[in-house]
């Protein structure tokens, strides 16, 4: 849950205006919160919760490469 968090703050750390993509990327961290929260994941979530956590990550980083 923590390095969901994060990952979410630090994407909108710098933002002063929320655009259609920013909207996606902060619903797919939500989701990912409630899932961690509804499946009662704990720790790094394991194989599973890495491959949430790299989607999350290439998002963040499509979305800044592109409004570069």
């Amino acid at each position: 849950m923590t390095d969901i968090a994060t990952s979410l703050c630090e994407y909108m750390r710098y933002k002063e205006t929320v655009a259609e993509v920013d909207i996606t990327i902060i619903r797919d961290h939500i989701e990912a919160m409630d899932q961690v929260n509804r499946d009662k994941i704990s720790g790094s979530g394991g194989p599973e919760g890495d491959k949430v956590l790299l989607r999350l990550h290439e998002m963040v980083k499509d979305a800044a490469i592109a409004h570069a």
